[in-house]
């Protein structure tokens, strides 16, 4: 439907250039790209034209980090998490121009996911780095001031798998947040004070056995990306730790040492990821691809792509009744789902991403 190519070296300084889309958020009447090589947001209509840009590298008012990975849209607002900077910050869609930005507390834990529950109120699941034990994960919702948590569930130490096994997709509703548990093939949701109001199962046949020689493929693939990870996590947790007691700081240094490097279970999770898609009453349902899947790939692809990459999203009707089955090219990263149309981008055989838009109607 839409798509917006990656910059190339003639054209990267050029203002229309994209070099680095990590996030693509639908906006109203158009859609959102996050460049984070750029420290700015893009902005094109339905038809990928090109509409402006706010932002730039720096510290100061318009300005972000390289710390940018996420967007969601509020309404007429874009709301955009900068995690070098500490700020979330705002943007006004219409005109295209930055609003303002307020304190982003990370301190007690890293956001890791956002969504908009679909009543205007913006949330983010923050992780803590053993400030406490048990340790626990908290839904924090922005309440104009700061992300105050909202309810919050133990960390599940056996978290083995593709990733975190517990993750916040959109809310499925007014008031509503689902939280997706992908080894356990439940999505839970939830009002904003944590009472559980609906449950989508999906049954043990769709579990996939992984095989010794898929683990040993699989995590060969992972690390390079995993040791960029941990230095990344490092690097964070370095400037988090600054004024905070020498305890506190070894708690956050063992942390980072131990950062993603639980082994795969013994079998795949029961999918990927999920999305609801309100105004379509449709929830999307992604199935992980398998080592079988990935040694077919006719272009080699990183670890972060594939992670974030599904062939199969199943279409289910909101009383949790199938629908049908989308196909679509892997290496396309989903980010936002809205309106019977996906968001996200694309990544090429050279490793350039072109944000894309697609229609699933």
């Amino acid at each position: 439907m839409a798509r917006v190519p990656a910059a190339s070296d003639e054209d990267v300084l050029d203002e229309r250039g994209i070099i680095d889309a990590t996030w693509v958020a639908a906006t109203p009447g158009g859609f959102a790209v996050v460049d984070q090589l750029s420290s700015s947001v893009a902005f094109f209509n339905e038809d990928g034209e090109w509409l402006g840009r706010v932002g730039s590298a720096g510290e100061g008012p318009g300005e972000f980090s390289g710390g940018i990975h996420y967007a969601v849209a509020v309404a007429d607002r874009l709301w955009v998490p900068d995690i070098g900077n500490r700020r979330l910050n705002v943007i006004d869609i219409p005109t295209v121009t930055w609003l303002d930005s307020s304190p982003l507390d990370l301190l007690q834990g890293a956001p890791w996911n956002l969504l908009s529950p679909g009543d205007g109120v913006l949330g983010a699941v923050v992780e803590g780095w053993g400030f406490a034990e048990p340790r626990t994960t908290s839904l924090s919702l922005w309440t104009g001031e700061a992300m105050e948590p909202s309810f919050s569930w133990p960390v599940d130490e056996d978290r083995r798998g593709w990733a975190s096994r517990t993750r916040v997709v959109e809310g499925a509703g007014r008031g509503t947040v689902a939280i997706l548990d992908r080894h356990e093939g439940e999505i839970r949701v939830r009002d904003l004070a944590g009472n559980i109001l609906a449950r989508y199962a999906f049954g043990e046949e769709a579990a996939v056995e992984l095989s010794e020689d898929d683990r040993v493929f699989l995590e060969a693939l992972r690390e390079p990306s995993l040791a960029e990870r941990r230095q990344s996590v490092e690097r964070r947790l370095g400037r988090l730790t600054t004024g905070v007691p020498s305890g506190v700081a070894r708690q956050l240094a063992n942390a980072a040492a131990g950062s993603g490097s639980s082994p795969f279970n013994d079998r795949y999770p029961f999918f990927l990821d999920a999305r609801f898609d309100p105004s379509a009453e449709t929830l999307w349902v992604a199935r992980p691809l398998t080592a079988g899947e990935i040694r077919e790939l006719p272009a080699q692809l990183g670890w972060d792509v594939l992670d974030g990459s599904a062939r199969y999203w199943d279409a289910y009707s909101y009383d949790g009744t199938f629908r049908y089955r989308l196909e679509i090219p892997v290496g396309f990263v989903l980010t936002d789902a809205r309106d019977g149309r996906f968001y996200g981008y694309e990544v090429d055989p050279l490793g350039a991403k072109h944000a894309v838009v697609l229609s699933v109607r």
